[in-house]
């Protein structure tokens, strides 16, 4: 691709959302329809201008050309500066929060929360917040976190200490599957006690009893029963502790991730 194609032919858009051709119906009805009229187009001939402060909306096309300016044109990226930000957090400063709010409208993201324990550190980082969809979101139809996830992964390429994407989704994806296995655990483990004690009432059946050989009978059925299920729960509780101890594993990039610790049922995404 190069300036001269239509905005709606790079790859950050995906034009079967109807938000995405809103997007590119917004530029036309401002006599932009190129990437490179995007990328010569004053702050004013903007969509949703405004005179005074920028609002969301206006972030996010200039965000968007920002974009293309580095991608087209290989200026430095304008935005890298919030990219790779952190946010200390201060009692006696409480806006470090409204700063980052203001900082996620300028890469033209939507904030879903900023309630949630990374917000309550010492201090968090742009990068972080972008691994997570349920703080930071695309506006639909547009790819821009892939966009700078990919950007701050290449800028800390020979950096030992950085997550990159690839390590984020498969702990995400474990993180996902972990409910339903430790569900799927507590059913197991009330089904199995509950058989096992109908099996101690029926041994405690009297050898005098009529119904002695039909408990001892019920015994056996029960006993070969539960056998597979007993089976099912150790994998299970194996599964979970491979989950659990490569969910933590993980926070250090260095270490690969074996075939032989993923558990049964998981891949890497």
């Amino acid at each position: 691709m190069n300036v001269k194609d239509r905005i709606e032919k790079d790859s950050i858009f995906d034009m079967s959302e109807r938000n995405a051709i809103g997007i590119i119906k917004s530029l036309n009805n401002h006599n932009i329809y190129t990437i490179e009229e995007l990328i010569n187009s004053e702050d004013m001939n903007l969509p949703f201008a405004r005179k005074k402060q920028p609002n969301g909306k206006q972030f996010f096309y200039q965000a968007l050309r920002s974009i293309f300016k580095y991608k087209y044109l290989g200026e430095d990226f304008e935005l890298e500066k919030i990219l790779t930000k952190s946010y200390p957090i201060e009692p006696k400063k409480p806006n470090n929060k409204f700063i980052f709010n203001i900082d996620a409208r300028k890469l033209g993201l939507v904030i879903v929360s900023t309630e949630d324990e990374l917000f309550d550190k010492d201090s968090f980082t742009m990068d972080e917040v972008l691994k997570r969809d349920d703080l930071v979101q695309d506006p639909s139809g547009v790819k821009l976190k892939e966009f700078y996830l990919k950007y701050l992964e290449e800028l800390n390429k020979d950096n030992p200490n950085y997550t990159n994407m690839e390590t984020i989704r498969y702990i995400n994806y474990l993180k996902e599957e972990l409910p339903s296995k430790i569900k799927r655990k507590e059913v197991l483990n009330e089904y199995i006690t509950d058989i096992k004690s109908k099996i101690e009432r029926l041994e405690r059946v009297d050898e005098s009893s009529d119904m002695y050989e039909t408990a001892r009978n019920c015994v056996e059925r029960f006993n070969k029963a539960i056998e597979p299920v007993i089976e099912e729960l150790k994998q299970l509780e194996n599964d979970i502790a491979i989950s659990e101890k490569r969910i933590n594993d993980l926070s250090k990039p260095s270490e690969d991730i074996s075939s032989e610790d993923t558990p049964s049922g998981l891949g890497t995404k």
